[in-house]
């Protein structure tokens, strides 16, 4: 749990720092790309993900959404060929302050370190590390539309549509927080 939830956190403020920096970033190559991600040494298996520029787009605003009104603006930087990006969020009695380094041109591949620290440390996590890398395959399989992809398991689903279903993590962990800290859980109306 503790794990999923660190994971959800992160992966917010990783979306909402690309969401700032939407804008400014060259468009996303449409087709098949290759997603690899991990943490503190270990990395996940690969994802096929078919993408395109409107989904890559939601994808990022949805993402900006998923954290709700617990994150500051951000302030975006371009530095050299890359971008950084600072966010800070208040999750309950907890920081959490993130910086994510992007580079690539978004045609042929990209890569993204997001580095996030928690003060105090929230669920027992006090911050982590993200490596995620992308490169373009070719068009997209058959029978695939954006937003679908093909976990290391080889599940299908469609990313979009599970991210839409997700409500607003910055208020829910903010809850989370307080309750720990000995206040009683929200009445429900």
């Amino acid at each position: 749990m503790r794990r999923v939830m660190l994971w959800v956190m992160v992966v917010g403020g990783g979306l909402c720092a690309l969401t700032a920096m939407a804008d400014d970033l060259p468009p996303i190559r449409a087709g098949l790309w290759e997603i690899r991600a991990g943490g503190a040494g270990a990395a996940s298996g690969a994802v096929q993900q078919c993408i395109d520029e409107p989904t890559f787009r939601e994808m990022l605003q949805t993402g900006q959404r998923m954290m709700g009104s617990a994150c500051s603006p951000l302030v975006v930087r371009r530095v050299g060929d890359g971008f950084t990006a600072d966010i800070r969020c208040l999750l309950g009695p907890s920081t959490m302050e993130s910086r994510s380094e992007l580079t690539g041109d978004f045609q042929s591949s990209y890569r993204s370190v997001t580095r996030t620290s928690i003060t105090p440390p929230l669920l027992g996590q006090g911050g982590s590390t993200e490596v995620s890398s992308g490169r373009f395959l070719g068009p997209c399989g058959q029978g695939m539309r954006p937003g679908d992809a093909i976990m290391p398991d080889g599940r299908r689903m469609n990313v979009l549509a599970t991210m839409r279903q997700i409500p607003d993590i910055g208020a829910t962990v903010s809850e989370i927080g307080r309750m720990m800290n000995g206040a009683p859980p929200p009445v429900r109306k």
